[in-house]
């Protein structure tokens, strides 16, 4: 009976601990390259598992009762490993999870068998490897079951591909920044006009699109504007294969994700593959401020340049900026001579870039500029990018939570900048920057000095940007490091003013 309870109690105990490790599996969209990252950063979670070392010991001890102390410290545990409440982004019993957490089951149960066949004093050692082992049984479990995987994404891309009438104008929208506002605006510019379905949130990778076609694609639809996300070489084609887009828009190339992409080369050739994928008559919409665009885009067929400020051969560019805490002020010009006032309450100069190729495209798909001012002017912010939250008593939070990038943080800083209160940053920094992620993060570190009286650090991780604020003689008093993001938010909250402003800068997942 004893034996029984013990095995009972194991995978209780088990089963219970996969949940952690199924949900950074989850996060890091069932990639063992982000699990692993997460195994390797988060040695606090990773901690949590070592205690199990000490229900070996037990097996030195040859008393009668020592199966029933084992088992009470195994389930003493649940408490220890189980999932808490409050993580940023929750863990979703999908049915691929729960197939993950089956499998997980069963080779859990593995262990019990091979203790009981064991016995003696290698019973307990055994269990206790099962139980440490959950980390890598939940990335096995899910290597074992990606050829069903494989074959279920089949049969939903096929389906989706069904829903796809030939002759819908998809607009695949790519960039290593600022692609999900660039999706939202153009989505709203051409509503005026057309009945569009647009990817909702970040639903950019190639299974997220899948879904959005196949819920939410209706026959009154006659235009889907499609964001794409990558993190590899290959990840672009592999969702134009899936929708075939007419036209593209590439908003920026610079350095986020990095790290899985190896080499800056690696993500301009990414980004490229949705302007290949485009067909002879496509419109490829190119921002021509950046840099990299110019270098890889300059002999693009049918390129729709476009860009704030730059010179008359532009096809469409802003220019007249005029920014403050309300918002920005701007002119947009064509090629052909047309001009047009605009004004948004949108936050940051960088925003009307994002602008400037919604109104690219709209002009383009017929939409003529002088109908465009009040849709513009009625644009709202994507959500978690330079979102202004008004919180009452003086206090406001603009959400930048989903910027992990140079550029964004320092169009952040820019957009905090025009406010005259005080200014608070919650931040962990920017990861996925391979190795250029120290100095990124030390160069941010000096820059929020310039900007912000307080700095809320999150996590181990920010030696690099304290280190900046130290070289930039940034007072030690107001910059203080917490463990969780909601301290740090509390601390900023605190701090007394009549009015505040608190920048909320890439609030990282939890598998950070």
């Amino acid at each position: 009976m004893e034996e029984i309870i013990l095995y009972a109690a194991f995978l209780v105990s088990a089963i219970a601990a996969s949940l952690r490790p199924a949900h950074m599996l989850q996060l890091a969209s069932y990639q063992w390259p982000g699990y692993l990252r997460w195994l390797k950063s988060d040695a606090q979670a990773l901690a949590k598992f070592a205690p199990a070392a000490f229900v070996a010991l037990l097996s030195l001890w040859e008393a009668f009762f020592v199966n029933y102390i084992a088992a009470g410290l195994f389930l003493l545990w649940i408490w220890v490993v189980f999932p808490r409440k409050g993580a940023k982004k929750p863990f979703k019993l999908t049915a691929r999870a729960l197939r993950i957490l089956i499998v997980t089951a069963l080779l859990l149960a593995l262990f019990p068998a091979a203790a009981h066949f064991a016995g003696g004093r290698f019973r307990l050692i055994i269990l206790v490897v099962g139980y440490v082992g959950v980390l890598l049984l939940v990335a096995l479990a899910n290597l074992l079951l990606s050829p069903l995987q494989k074959a279920i994404n089949n049969r939903y891309i096929r389906d989706a591909q069904k829903k796809l009438r030939p002759g819908l104008p998809v607009i695949g929208v790519t960039g290593s920044y600022g692609k999900t506002s660039v999706k939202t605006y153009i989505a709203h510019l051409l509503s005026l006009r057309y009945n569009v379905l647009a990817t909702p949130e970040s639903y950019n990778t190639p299974m997220g699109v899948v879904r959005t076609i196949r819920e939410r694609l209706e026959a009154s639809h006659n235009v889907f504007v499609c964001e794409m996300g990558a993190r590899h070489v290959g990840d672009i084609r592999e969702i134009c294969d899936i929708v075939h887009p007419k036209h593209g828009v590439l908003t920026a190339i610079g350095t986020q994700h990095l790290e899985t992409f190896k080499t800056p080369e690696n993500i301009a050739k990414t980004k490229f593959e949705l302007i290949g994928a485009l067909p002879p008559d496509g419109l490829a919409f190119l921002a021509w401020g950046n840099e990299a665009i110019r270098r890889y885009g300059e002999k693009t067929p049918n390129a729709v340049r476009y860009a704030v400020s730059g010179d008359q051969t532009l096809d469409v560019r802003a220019e007249n900026l005029h920014a403050d805490a309300r918002g920005v002020r701007f002119d947009i010009v064509t090629r052909e001579g047309e001009r047009e006032s605009f004004t948004t309450s949108l936050l940051g100069a960088h925003n009307i870039g994002n602008i400037t190729a919604a109104i690219a495209v709209a002009l383009k798909l017929g939409i003529p500029l002088h109908e465009l001012p009040p849709a513009v002017r009625s644009l709202k912010p994507a959500k978690h990018r330079l979102e202004m939250l008004p919180k009452g008593g003086g206090l406001t939070v603009i959400d930048d939570a989903y910027n992990a990038n140079p550029a964004g943080a320092a169009a952040a800083l820019e957009a905090l900048s025009l406010f005259r209160c005080m200014k608070v940053i919650v931040t962990p920094g920017m990861v996925e920057l391979g190795g250029s992620e120290e100095a990124e993060n030390t160069a941010f570190g000096r820059a929020i000095a310039a900007v912000c009286d307080y700095t809320a650090l999150v996590g181990a991780q920010t030696g690099p940007i304290r280190n900046g604020l130290r070289e930039a003689g940034y007072t030690e008093d107001n910059v203080k490091t917490f463990t969780t993001f909601q301290e740090a938010y509390q601390w900023a909250v605190s701090l007394e003013a009549e009015e505040k402003v608190i920048l909320i800068e890439n609030d990282l997942p939890d598998n950070y």
